[in-house]
Parts: structure tokens; C-alpha cells; sequence
């Protein structure tokens, strides 16, 4: 089965959730909006016609979808308060079973078993190897796109082959290492014996993936003097939440969660904490050498920790128990998140046009030809983001490729001119939008002054 995946999805926190996953698809990546990744993150990348189409659903069905870990929404603001469950369809996967004769697998060939959910890859150099077909995230069965022409001449870890979740966006390649997505591990895999040519699974004892590596970078050193460009003029305004208030704001709604959990008698339930790079994202810049020589195209890992393994029975009273905290917690402050879902649009459309302006189309044309001179077939930044930035680490190949676009940036004034445009726009946009921008800055002044009768009102709850 072939699938085309959406630059959305494969980007799913935010990431995510973006996942991440970036954790589904969530806005992306101070910021006003918690995403399934657990983050505050503008929603500038996102953009309205998205927002838009989670307008609408029902009270219920956004809490019962935090319990399956997918998005809650108020209007257009996008929030989550962090919990985990397991898709109730996975079947347990215990004792041995017989897949066949060995002349179903032959090289080269990737044979999906729906019963028990596996895939069985039968690499031309590693042999065979049998995956569990579940994500390693929520368990949601994965799919197969395979795009390879001659499959028999396929290297091991393909890049023409992908194995993804659909429900939550994560992707592995064909030896079954993550390459994006919330998935916290590579896929999970099984021993096998072969009996009379007959391929035979041992599924007693389920061999892990390995953990998913992240790229180390404290948000602490990111260099905040170069020039605004893209989302972080959103971040940059007088009517944004600083980190400090989105990480009160979280911290008192995840809160709230565990007081309700325990009070249904999840006593073990725990509350999880405002991540230490939260809300950083949008303050990376193009410009920033030291990022780029740690983090070369990868966005900054941001996850909070959950400390929850929930059961079918704790994710249904997380569900309920989400209904009462978002009304508790971020549903006090809905008239801040509308006017300002509404001002982070309006400074995504004034800036979006840069690339096919015409600075922008001249950067970009200087910008190619200096990365071709260094050997890079590039035709836009883009296309370096999309060659490395779901890659599960972070490699040397990518870092010289991330150095060589930065001193191109630099030898060109690609950011400078993005810069210098897009700041023309936002005092052109600022000027027509005072008014609106008055009411959000009172909106935030009410939000910043009632946090602290919210969180007494979270303490007194959890005592």
C-alpha cells in the first residue's frame, strides 16, 4: 500500500507535536498555545485555514480526544494537558505463531501480517527481520509506503520505503528506526526460528526498539540579539505571554488534571512539568552559529516528561477529568485566545509572501548559487530542512551542510533582507491593527493578574 504523506503530518510535534509532534499534527511549533508535545508554541506556522478547521468541535469530543493524546481546542487556540493511552483495538501479542513458507518472504520484499499486526522485512544484507507492526508510540498499527522500483536491489534502511502511524504521525524507515514523530523508540521486533522452511515468531518475548536519540541543546544558549524574522515578530510582541506565564499557566493546569485524577481515585496520578525548553522555538534564528553547529536543521526538542501510563479506564476519567480542568484552567482566559489567535494570523499573512517577493526570489536565487558553489543541489532552504530535519540524530554531514547554508545566508544577507521586509510589514500591519492590539494587551494584563488567583484555587483544590 502507497500513502502521500502531508508535510503536516510528517511533521506531526510538535511537532509536533510538530509533533511534535509537531504530538496528531500541532501548531508550530513568548507562545500562547500548549501542543500535544506539552510546549507553548505560536501559532504563526500553523496559519488560520487550520485553526479553522478544528473550530467547532464539541466540548466532549476535544476531551475524550486528549485521552487518545490528540489535540484540545478552543476556538483557535490550540491546548493539551498531557496524557497517555492506548488504542483500544491492539491486539496482545502472546506465544508463537506460524507465518508460512519461507517462499512468502522472499529478498527484498516487505510482507505486512495483519494477524498478528507485523511486517516482515526481508532485507537483501541484514536478512529477515519481524517488527511489530504497532507503533511504539500509542500502539496504532502502522502503515507501508514503499515507493521502490526494484525492490530486490533495496539497501538495508531504504530511504524509498517508510513505515508510518497514521494516527499520530510518527515514521520509521525500513530497519525500523524512528525517523519522526512523538514515537518515544525505534519499532519493537521478534525472535524467529525457521522449522521445515517454515518462518515461526516467538511473540513471548517482544524485542524493544531503541530509544529514540534527541539532539542536546539548552534553549539558555540561544543567541537573542540577531534580527527578527518569521515567527518570532509574534513572539516579539507586547501582547504575548512571556515564558515565565505560560509555564504558570501549564504547570497549574497539568496540576488540576492529577487533583481531578486523584480525586477519582487515580491516587498515583502525577501532574507533568512546563518542559526547560519551552517556548524557544520560535526564537531560533537562521543566523544563530551556535545552534546550527549542535542542532544543524533540527528543531529544538521541547517534550515534557509524562510521568503516566494510563489504562483504558484511567484515560476515559482523564477525558472527563479534562473537560473540568480546560473550563478550570485555560478555558477563564477564552477572550485573550481569540483576539490573539486572531492578531498571530494577521502577522502571518503579512509576512508569508516573502519568498515570492521579489527580495525574497533574489535571495534565494543568490543563496542557491553559493550553496552550489560548496556542492549543495539546493533550491531553496526548504529543501536543506526537508533532506535532514526528520533524521533521528543529528549528523556531521548535516552540520556542514547547516554551516555551509549559514555563511551562504550570511555572504548573501538572505536573513538581513527577510528581516528588513517583513519588518516594513509588521509597522504597516501593527498601524491598522491598534485597536486590536490595545484589546490584547488588556487581555493579557486580565489573564496575568487573575494567574495567581488560579493557582491559589489549584493549591487549595490539592490540598
Amino acid at each position: 500500500m502507497t500513502i502521500d504523506v502531508a508535510d503536516r503530518v510528517r511533521r506531526a510535534i510538535d511537532d509536533i507535536v510538530d509533533a511534535a509532534g509537531d504530538l496528531g499534527p500541532c501548531p508550530r511549533r513568548g507562545a500562547e498555545h500548549v501542543t500535544l508535545r506539552g510546549h507553548p508554541r505560536a501559532d504563526a506556522r500553523s496559519g488560520s485555514a487550520s485553526a479553522g478547521r478544528r473550530t467547532g468541535a464539541s466540548h466532549v469530543q476535544r476531551w475524550a480526544a486528549v485521552a487518545a493524546g490528540l489535540l484540545v481546542v478552543v476556538g483557535t487556540a490550540a491546548v493539551t494537558l498531557v496524557v497517555q493511552g492506548r488504542d483500544s483495538s491492539t491486539t496482545t501479542l502472546t506465544g508463537s505463531v506460524d507465518l508460512g513458507p519461507l517462499d512468502r518472504f522472499p529478498v527484498g520484499s516487505i510482507v505486512f501480517v495483519e494477524d498478528p499486526p507485523l511486517f516482515v522485512v526481508n532485507d537483501a544484507a541484514a536478512g529477515i527481520i519481524v517488527f511489530d507492526a504497532r507503533s511504539t508510540h500509542l500502539g496504532c498499527v502502522l502503515v507501508l509506503n514503499d515507493t521502490a522500483a526494484d525492490v530486490s536491489a533495496r539497501a538495508p534502511n531504504s530511504a524509498d520505503v517508510e513505515f508510518i502511524d497514521p494516527c499520530h504521525g510518527s515514521r520509521f524507515d525500513s530497519g525500523g528506526n524512528k525517523l519522526a514523530g512523538p514515537a518515544p523508540r525505534s519499532m519493537d521486533s521478534y525472535r524467529f526460528g525457521i522449522t521445515d522452511r517454515r518462518l515461526v515468531v516467538d511473540l513471548t518475548q517482544p524485542i524493544p526498539g531503541d530509544p529514540a536519540p534527541t539532539p542536546g541543546y539548552s534553549a539558555a544558549d540561544l543567541d537573542l540579539t540577531l534580527p527578527l524574522v518569521s515567527r518570532s515578530w509574534a513572539s516579539s510582541m507586547d501582547f504575548s505571554l512571556d515564558r515565565e506565564v505560560n509555564a504558570r499557566l501549564f504547570n497549574a493546569s497539568q496540576i488540576a488534571l492529577a487533583n481531578c485524577m486523584r480525586a477519582r481515585g487515580f491516587a498515583d496520578y502525577q501532574a507533568a512539568t512546563y518542559p526547560d525548553n519551552g517556548g524557544f522555538e520560535d526564537l531560533i534564528n537562521p543566523l544563530d552559529r551556535r545552534y546550527a553547529t549542535v542542532m544543524g536543521y533540527h528543531d529544538l526538542p521541547a517534550e515534557p516528561v509524562d510521568p503516566n501510563t494510563l489504562t483504558e479506564e484511567s484515560s476515559i476519567a482523564a477525558g472527563e477529568c479534562g473537560n473540568v480542568v480546560f473550563d478550570e484552567t485555560w478555558g477563564r482566559f477564552s477572550d485573550y485566545w481569540s483576539v490573539n489567535d486572531q492578531l498571530r494570523n494577521g502577522i502571518a499573512t503579512a509576512i508569508a509572501e516573502f519568498p515570492e517577493s521579489g527580495a525574497g526570489r533574489a535571495a534565494r536565487a543568490e543563496w542557491q548559487a553559493c550553496m552550489a558553489e560548496r556542492g549543495h543541489d539546493f533550491r531553496s532552504r526548504d529543501d536543506a530542512i526537508r533532506a535532514y530535519a526528520d533524521r533521528p540524530t543529528v549528523t556531521s554531514r548535516e552540520i556542514d551542510t547547516r554551516l555551509d547554508d549559514l555563511d551562504c545566508d550570511i555572504a548573501v544577507g538572505y536573513t538581513e533582507r527577510q528581516h528588513d521586509w517583513e519588518g516594513a510589514r509588521i509597522d504597516t500591519w501593527r498601524a491598522d491593527n491598534a485597536d486590536t492590539i490595545a484589546i490584547a494587551i488588556e487581555q493579557k494584563l486580565l489573564l496575568e493578574g487573575q494567574l495567581s488567583a488560579l493557582e491559589a484555587d489549584v493549591r487549595t483544590s490539592q490540598g
